[in-house]
């Protein structure tokens, strides 16, 4: 080789090592939060999130390090840190023990606690206390109410939520929480209307990043890039994103910034007083007019920083009122135009309408084509909405995917109809999404004041709750709120504290169905029904309860129940030496998205499922449609224990044959709607004959529910279902009615 090509090698071989060196100076910081402390840190199905999670993966935008992110309880966090396994470690208050294991940062936020409670309570004190009956989420304000408030008894519960839902269901009075935490936890369960701050801003105290006592140089670190994140806004945009307020520096700032402007414009006052006693100096007016030029050039120069000061007021202000992602006003800016448009409307026959507007699929749009494009799409629906607001009104975001828009001045309800159509129909207009067209939807509830509610957020409310009822009505369109709904959300409100109270006083029983060999008519199976005999109000049909329990989430509490239950009749079944007898239980897609459902299966295994191969979990159609690898995981994971997967309601969803073969499936049942009175409808017969066939294909054994008569039976074994099951063989029944029916020899 020539030595053109020696020093080229040199060249690369030089370049490279500068590159390993460089990269070897990238240290890795092992951050760990608290993974169910909301707002500040927790879960969700893409990782960890939060207040106190962003703030530090902002403070971390630093090629000189790498920053993991890891969710744990918050006793492991603590363990992880004396252990010298984390080196940062979310938020937390300073205290005299914790000084001895690590460091601190300077404050990232200040919290304080506050009384909560519904209106049953009157002419509230804090000298009265003792007379209420007050609840906590656990480990966190107990210490509080003992030391300093001297209170003794009260209520401990596994977390804000469920102290939030015993208030709602007059279990106790008060809930004493942290403040922040407690306002996420009534935005989430949409009861910001039902619950009011009886006393707050007590006890305030800062929390502070913890830091590994090794590395002090992190310490440092944190605290410089804190205060540029202030000084930038970053921190406190994502101090409202989270917690939904300014921060304490915003009003430090605020404060520091008028002060500067008063002195400034007493300098200047001081100026103009200096310079007029100057020019009443005849004898020096050399010397006058050099000091009047001087003082101008002051007076130039402190008029500038008032301009600067001015500017940066504005922007901070701007901040406090808008949206970061779109620039549209937030739900602060829409309180304060209500609560001006309320006072001025006074006593008029003009109505303000308060349309609260939800984006449909918006989940799938950032699933599909990323964060990116979703946050495109609500920038484009943003612009949309401002160009065919009216005159004197407001279009705002409030977060995730809902807008909100206010008129002014409305006429009548009429007219405000003609408006909404032609609004929705302009932003369904396509998207263009790099080659992807979008077809945005909206579904919207729409309040009106005076006739709704006479102020802001009573008006939300009224808003929120038809929407909902939008929605359940099929969505892609906008409801006007009616006294009827209010009473809606109420009782749906009452009923998930009754399921609450179900749950505890064990108010639910089981009723098992058998199931019959369509060839043989012999028994080989039961379903296991949920059943529900309220003290007060009688019997509550599951439709009507489940769909509140999945909306809660109650129904995993009730799932796990359900499933403890079977477990110890299939173990009092085997003890007696029967035959093996197929069990079917119903699951919802909420209980299969819970962490621990899995766990779960096998502690019921020990319990009775010792032949697990007889265990059918029924399951409804529309998961078949679902894009959650969670649940198709966890249902893929169950069919290789053992375990049969049915699919409930066959025919009533939109599975497409791709999908049903995709899925880890056994077992298909006709929907009972199919079944009803198909003797006497042709449509019905080769429907349910064409699905048997479908199912047959794919080698899917065929339970059809819903047998009343003796026709619709000998329908069914003419076209080769395998099972049957409805009252034309037996009703559901009591364990102990079962047992004695069809076993009564054994």
């Amino acid at each position: 080789m020539n030595r053109k090509t020696w020093t080229l090698i040199i060249l690369l071989m030089l370049l490279a090592a500068q590159t390993i060196v460089a990269s070897a100076y990238i240290d890795v910081v092992n951050y760990y939060a608290d993974e169910a402390y909301p707002p500040y840190s927790y879960q969700t199905a893409v990782g960890m999130d939060g207040f106190d999670v962003e703030l530090i993966q902002r403070i971390f935008q630093d090629p000189n390090y790498h920053l993991v992110i890891r969710g744990e309880s918050w006793p492991k966090v603590l363990d992880y840190m004396t252990e010298g396994k984390a080196d940062v470690i979310s938020a937390l208050a300073i205290t005299e023990e914790r000084k001895g294991t690590m460091l601190f940062t300077d404050p990232i936020l200040q919290v304080s606690q506050g009384f909560f409670g519904t209106d049953r309570i009157k002419n509230f004190s804090m000298n009265r206390l003792q007379e209420y009956s007050i609840g906590i989420g656990e480990d966190y304000s107990d210490f509080l109410l003992l030391e300093e408030l001297g209170i003794l008894e009260y209520n401990s519960f596994s977390d804000l939520e469920e102290a939030m839902h015993a208030l709602m269901a007059g279990r106790i009075d008060l809930v004493f929480a942290e403040e922040d935490a407690f306002a996420h936890v009534l935005i989430q369960n949409r009861l910001q209307g039902y619950i009011t701050t009886y006393e707050g801003n007590l006890f305030p105290r800062t929390y502070h990043y913890a830091v590994n006592k090794e590395k002090p140089e992190l310490v440092s670190f944190i605290n410089g890039r804190l205060e540029e994140l202030k000084e930038t806004g970053v921190y406190e945009a994502t101090h409202q994103k989270y917690l939904q307020k300014n921060s304490p520096h915003f009003y430090q700032e605020q404060r520091k910034r008028q002060i500067s402007i008063m002195a400034i414009v007493g300098l200047l006052l001081i100026g103009l007083i200096v310079s007029t006693r100057y020019f009443a100096i005849k004898n020096q007016m050399s010397e006058l007019q050099a000091s009047y030029e001087e003082i101008r050039a002051m007076e130039e120069e402190l008029s500038d920083q008032v301009d600067q000061l001015q500017h940066y007021i504005s922007v901070i202000e701007h901040m406090a009122h808008h949206d970061e992602l779109t620039g549209l006003p937030n739900m602060r800016s829409v309180h304060e135009y209500l609560e001006e448009k309320i006072e001025a409307a006074g006593k008029t026959e003009e109505l303000i309408a308060f349309v609260l507007m939800d984006l449909d699929d918006f989940k799938s749009v950032n699933d599909i084509h990323g964060h990116a494009a979703g946050d495109q799409l609500l920038i484009e629906l943003g612009n949309r909405l401002s160009a065919e607001k009216r005159e004197d009104s407001m279009v705002a975001r409030m977060g995730g995917d809902e807008f909100i828009l206010c008129i002014n001045k409305i006429k009548s309800q009429e007219a405000l109809r003609g408006y909404l159509d032609h609004l929705l129909e302009a932003i369904h207009q396509p998207v263009q999404m790099e080659e992807v067209s979008l077809y945005p939807y909206f579904t919207a509830g729409v309040a009106l004041y005076p006739t709704d509610a006479t102020d802001a957020s009573s008006l939300f409310a009224c808003a929120d709750a038809a929407m909902h009822q939008a929605k359940k009505e099929g969505s892609r369109r906008y409801q006007f709120f009616y006294q009827e709904i209010k009473e809606s959300v109420q009782k749906r409100v009452e009923l998930e504290a009754d399921i609450y109270k179900a749950i505890e006083e064990k108010e639910f029983s089981l009723e098992y169905q058998p199931q019959f060999e369509a060839i043989t008519g012999l028994i080989k199976g039961v379903e296991v029904l949920i059943r529900w005999n309220h003290p007060q109000k009688g019997v509550i049909p599951p439709s009507e309860f489940i769909p509140v329990a999945e909306d809660s989430g109650q129904i995993v509490e009730i799932g796990r129940w359900v499933m403890e239950e079977a477990s110890k009749k299939m173990h009092e079944w085997k003890s007696k030496g029967r035959e093996p007898l197929n069990l079917s239980v119903n699951v919802s897609i909420r209980q299969m998205q819970h962490p621990s459902f899995l766990n779960d299966f096998k502690s019921y295994y020990e319990l009775g499922f010792a032949d697990i191969n007889h265990l059918k979990l029924e399951v409804t159609e529309s998961i078949s449609m679902m894009d959650s690898g969670e649940v198709l995981a966890s249902l893929e994971e169950l069919s290789q224990m053992g375990v049969r997967i049915s699919l409930d309601d066959f025919g009533t969803g939109f599975s497409s044959m791709n999908h049903l073969k995709a899925m880890p499936v056994q077992e298909v049942k006709i929907d009972k709607s199919f079944v009803n009175n198909m003797e006497n409808s042709a449509s019905k017969q080769a429907i349910v004959r064409s699905m048997i066939k479908l199912a047959h294909a794919l080698d899917k054994t065929v339970v059809a529910e819903g047998v009343e008569t003796k026709k619709q039976a000998e329908l069914l074994c003419t076209y080769q279902c395998d099972m049957l099951q409805g009252y034309y063989y037996a009703k559901p029944m009591t364990w102990e009615a079962f047992v004695k029916r069809f076993y009564s020899c054994s």
